[in-house]
């Protein structure tokens, strides 16, 4: 996403409110699947699952 949506002037983040990948639809909107933050610096999750409100122009992984 960065090589196409990325400028001097804005992240590529900016343009989505929610970021989920991984959501193995259509599990994720069925059942609902676990949820890890993305740590963006190396690409790997986070430990423990994510819960309560999904923050903006944050990275989680769903459906693992």
């Amino acid at each position: 996403m960065s090589y196409l949506l990325n400028t001097e002037s804005r992240n590529w983040k900016s343009y989505f409110d929610y970021i989920v990948v991984d959501g193995c639809k259509p599990l994720f909107f069925g059942a609902g699947t676990i949820l890890r933050q993305v740590d963006e610096k190396t690409g790997s999750l986070k430990l423990g699952s994510h819960t309560g409100r999904l923050e903006r122009h944050v990275v989680y992984s769903g459906g693992g």
